[in-house]
């Protein structure tokens, strides 16, 4: 496989497809820089979509994704579909040219753009059909037109990407602590009251605090 970002013009969306979901089960980087690009809809091959929605769904419990555990949440998700495509051993082959996941994000950017192609073919040809009819009103095929581009246009905007649950929580834990030494705000003074300062953090040049007698 060509490993080059100027030559992957050469390689079908399929293989697009295919290099791309393997690239989320070898590399720990991958899954967050895709997440929030692509969707299960995006995939041309269903089967991929199916692999990749387990990946993120392991992505977003904080669960890194590897082989055994996507094949796990592939038959919890749908076992009977599972049992179809026989786990993840359709991807072997394509496992054995993967090296790296460099260049997932530009993968991830061609099957976003080759599924915004179709979804606009798809809808072009439906406007064609009502545009063809008799007693047809231009101004509701106008309406029609510009309501779906705008509900595509929306449905592929980008996004901050998706982080875990643990690396958030971590983040939460983090800022807390430095809230109650007092390194996060100077301008906070503890009151002495630890089960006060806990809940409000103290008090704050300018603040105001009425206190029962």
């Amino acid at each position: 496989m060509k490993e080059g970002v100027d030559e992957q013009k050469d390689l079908t969306l399929s293989e697009v497809e295919n290099t791309l979901v393997c690239c989320l089960l070898t590399s720990v980087d991958a899954p967050g820089l895709v997440s929030t690009l692509l969707h299960k809809e995006m995939f041309s091959d269903a089967a991929l979509g199916f692999v990749f929605q387990a990946v993120m769904n392991l992505y977003e419990q904080g669960v890194q994704p590897d082989m055994v555990s996507v094949e796990t949440e592939m038959r919890r998700m749908d076992e009977a579909r599972w049992k179809e495509l026989n786990g993840l051993s359709f991807l072997l082959t394509a496992m054995l040219n993967v090296r790296h996941g460099g260049n997932v994000q530009h993968y991830a950017q061609e099957i976003k753009r080759q599924y915004m192609l179709r979804c606009l073919a798809q809808l072009f040809v439906l406007l064609n059909i009502k545009s063809s009819c008799f007693d047809a009103d231009p101004e509701a095929v106008i309406s029609e037109a510009e309501d779906s581009l705008l509900k595509l246009r929306g449905e592929v905007a980008g996004s901050e990407p998706i982080r875990p649950v643990g690396v958030l929580a971590a983040e939460a834990v983090a800022w807390h602590r430095e809230r109650l030494d007092g390194s996060y705000d100077r301008n906070r003074i503890r009151s002495g009251l630890a089960e006060f300062d806990y809940v409000t953090g103290g008090f704050h040049k300018g603040e105001l605090s009425v206190l029962a007698g």
